[in-house]
């Protein structure tokens, strides 16, 4: 049986209790990377809006505390989650 997945205790009813990285972090972590291409869920209108909200905020890239500081998250978001398919060597 696999690890239980740690949940958030302190979420609102309405957002998730597993550890997640918003839609921000991950576009501004994206474009600090300064990407030739970015490939985003852009599904549904709400998708679409958060993205390009993100975007928009943009102005700074970010710097070397706050990178690492959202790769720590992205680190605790798969934990216990299974194999990382999109990057496997990494996770």
């Amino acid at each position: 049986m696999p690890p239980a997945l740690p949940e958030t205790t302190d979420a609102a009813p309405d957002q998730p209790r597993l550890p997640h990285l918003s839609v921000t972090q991950c576009v501004h972590y994206t474009l600090t990377c300064d990407p030739d291409v970015a490939l985003l869920g852009l599904s549904t209108p709400s998708e679409q809006d958060a993205a390009f909200a993100a975007a928009l905020a943009f102005t700074t890239p970010l710097d070397a505390a706050q990178m690492a500081a959202i790769r720590q998250e992205a680190m605790a978001a798969v934990a216990a989650k299974g194999p990382c398919w999109w990057n496997p060597t990494h996770c």
